[in-house]
């Protein structure tokens, strides 16, 4: 079935840059076609993918010197250029071939503008690439400039980025275009509002780029999902979302949960990290991964429990087997319950000084006030911590 979808991609790719078979320039487009099909074949989780893609980057970089102004007249070698380019190619060489005048006039226009995306000249790229109009140019190259473009505006419109990647998916099936257009497209998406289409697209990218060495990227985009979806208690549709990694390994789907479970604790919601740490237990086996699941656990109950808690607890020797992030959250909890300590001792000596006092009573009013003031301060502080922690 995969031979067969690569047969088909290769078919597209070579009709849209026409059917000669001799014309000048042919060697630059068939191995832009190569790549083309080698970054297809990494993002379906062909072992040997990425190093294909190396092989024939290296190989269009050694050949692009030696082309002559005659070989990169045609539109179909200036395209493929162009693609080699917006597959994240050396600008260098291409560079040099414009500065010593070898492309005609009406392939700059493209040209240009590419190179300044593979040399990452952000100001320079954003106005010349987005005045371009992919619809002119045939598929191939068309998908690759609707991704570009959609990316541009992923911060600043992220309904006509929608609708460029949603373009590039169109004309550019099976390609790591549509791979990187889906995880871009989730990234557009709110999550309190879309979540259709967050299951549209999370469906499709799980059932086709599932051992994509990117899709770690794109996991990350689902948790978010999942947790916006769980703090409004829609359960139902989370469920749906954790179902679409089903695909997952146990592990993955297990960071996920726990992950989950975090953010829901600085979140302040208790009942959302219960569940996900249920979730998480059902997928783990004896090792590193019980360990995160009891530390989370223990703060939860640090949390929740109305008894004096120790918390030095709930680091112990064996924190070296946490990830960073749990590190974060267990000393950030740590603070909070010590503050929270300092303020209930401060209420104590409070309440002790009122009723040792020898003098005339100075009512409840006092009290409570220096109560308040300790109480104020511990909120203070603990709020300072959690920004802290959600800025790392």
């Amino acid at each position: 079935m995969i031979f067969r979808k690569e047969l088909l991609a290769v078919v597209a790719f070579i009709a849209s840059f026409g059917f000669a078979t001799q014309a000048l320039g042919d060697e630059i487009i068939d191995l832009v076609r190569q790549l083309t099909l080698a970054q297809y074949r990494m993002v379906v989780g062909d072992m040997n993918g990425r190093h294909s893609v190396e092989k024939k980057m290296e190989q269009i970089e050694r050949l692009l010197p030696s082309l002559s102004a005659k070989e990169l007249q045609s539109d179909r070698a200036a395209w493929a250029v162009a693609v080699y380019l917006l597959s994240g190619g050396n600008a260098e060489p291409v560079r040099a071939l414009v500065r010593n005048g070898l492309f005609v006039q009406k392939h700059l226009a493209l040209i240009e503008p590419s190179l300044a995306f593979a040399e990452g000249s952000a100001a320079d790229m954003t106005g010349s690439l987005s005045s371009l109009d992919a619809r002119s140019f045939p598929p191939s190259v068309a998908g690759h400039l609707f991704l570009v473009q959609g990316s541009l505006l992923m911060k600043t419109d992220s309904g006509a980025s929608r609708r460029n990647l949603r373009f590039a998916r169109l004309l550019m099936p099976d390609s790591l275009v549509e791979e990187a257009a889906l995880r871009r497209e989730l990234l557009t998406l709110d999550p309190t509002q879309e979540n259709d289409d967050i299951e549209k697209v999370g469906l499709k990218y799980a059932t086709k780029y599932s051992k994509s060495p990117f899709a770690p990227r794109f996991w990350d985009g689902m948790r978010e999902a999942i947790f916006a979806s769980a703090l409004v208690r829609e359960y139902a549709r989370t469920s749906r979302l954790e179902e679409i990694l089903g695909s997952l390994p146990a592990e993955s789907r297990v960071d996920l949960h726990m992950n989950v479970s975090r953010r829901a604790i600085l979140s302040a919601r208790v009942d959302v990290a219960r569940e996900e740490i249920r979730k998480a237990k059902l997928l783990t086996q004896p090792g590193a991964e019980r360990l995160r699941i009891a530390f989370h656990e223990q703060l939860l109950d640090a949390i929740t429990n109305a008894k004096d808690v120790d918390a030095s607890i709930y680091l112990n020797k064996k924190e070296s087997g946490l990830s960073k992030a749990d590190r974060q959250l267990g000393h950030f909890i740590i603070a909070i319950l010590r503050q929270i300590e300092l303020a209930r001792r401060a209420q104590e000596d409070l309440l002790l000084q009122a009723r040792s006092s020898e003098g005339p009573t100075t009512g409840d009013g006092g009290v409570n006030s220096g109560i308040s003031e300790a109480i104020q301060t511990a909120l203070r502080d603990s709020d300072e911590l959690l920004s802290r922690t959600m800025q790392r």
